[in-house]
């Protein structure tokens, strides 16, 4: 998930850290299908200096049907946007 190249997978171990690292940031985020309503993706925003308010945006997964597309532009076109 993520980009049109071929990724490896995380391991399972490595995936619940990262996904439980995500969802404490309270930053993490899901990306829908509008016209299916299906969950393809997520993307998060990660506090880097919170006292500078810099944020790094990305993490994100987009489910491998999406790849190539134009959603992750998008959604973090989007992301930008709400970050500014």
């Amino acid at each position: 998930m993520g980009t049109t190249s071929e990724q490896r997978p995380l391991c399972s171990r490595k995936f619940h850290c990262f996904f439980n690292e995500s969802i404490a940031s309270k930053g993490a985020l899901t990306l829908r299908d509008l016209d299916s309503q299906k969950i393809i993706g997520s993307s998060r925003f990660k506090c880097i200096d919170e006292e500078e308010g810099i944020v790094e945006i990305g993490w994100s997964f987009l489910s491998r049907d999406y790849w190539g597309g134009s959603y992750n532009k998008a959604f973090k076109r989007l992301m930008i946007n709400y970050a500014l």
